[in-house]
């Protein structure tokens, strides 16, 4: 008589091994179910099943088994996101770089930046959610470079960013750039001071609340607001 815990090892097994026939199937239909069977196994023994998947020369079924990897916590789970990185699909390395990100891997910096250079100048303010989201030295220092970068949608974005995280360890950065002249950086930093609690900023957010672009006076105003402020009221009715 077996155990409880013997019976459930043997399914185990038995299972894979039908992962394994099915993996080797032609049938598109039996291969993608196969895929989720692996996935919703979470099991460790899977990870070669779905590797197959990330093989594949099909965009849906390699971000389908990227998810499925990206569940694992272990260094072989780690290594395929890697491996995702290499893929001849851009949305799978950004969806293997976010995974990478969100797990702040050692190697995911380097990783991030490496696509980022690769690809062309317009897919640039995709990439300081990442940075934000990694949150170590070597990320926050990539994110100080964008948010000094050329281009103003990457610097705004990068800005947003920030705010959106609560890293107020960007704000000596942010105060500068409150007196800058560009209207999209002046809105976001505007915007950013106030939601990172900001009452040093008070001073510079009432002259900008004043200021002649209306959407640099009302993300001002609720800035004061937010800091508690009532005199960019007025600006908001």
């Amino acid at each position: 008589h077996l155990s409880g815990r013997h019976d459930f090892e043997l399914l185990q097994q038995m299972g894979l091994i039908l992962l394994q026939k099915g993996i080797q199937e032609e049938n598109p239909q039996i291969f993608l179910m196969t895929l989720f069977g692996a996935g919703f196994s979470n099991s460790a023994r899977a990870l070669e099943i779905l590797e197959k998947g990330l093989d594949q020369i099909d965009p849906q079924i390699q971000l389908l088994s990227l998810n499925f990897i990206a569940r694992g916590e272990d260094d072989r789970s780690d290594e395929l996101l890697q491996k995702a990185m290499s893929s001849d699909f851009l949305s799978t390395r950004m969806e293997a770089a976010f995974h990478l990100a969100r797990k702040k891997h050692p190697h995911a910096v380097g990783q991030i930046e490496g696509l980022m250079f690769r690809l062309p100048p317009v897919f640039k303010p995709y990439f300081p959610p990442l940075f934000a989201l990694i949150g170590t030295n070597d990320a926050t220092a990539a994110l100080k470079r964008l948010i000094e970068d050329l281009d103003t949608p990457v610097r705004v974005e990068s800005i947003l960013q920030v705010a959106h995280l609560g890293r107020d360890d960007f704000l000596p950065l942010l105060r500068k750039r409150l007196s800058l002249s560009n209207v999209a950086e002046l809105e976001a930093t505007a915007f950013a001071v106030g939601a990172l609690k900001d009452s040093s900023s008070l001073t510079k957010l009432q002259k900008l609340s004043q200021n002649s672009t209306e959407s640099v006076r009302l993300a001002a105003s609720l800035s004061l607001l937010r800091l508690g402020d009532r005199s960019g009221i007025p600006q908001l009715l």
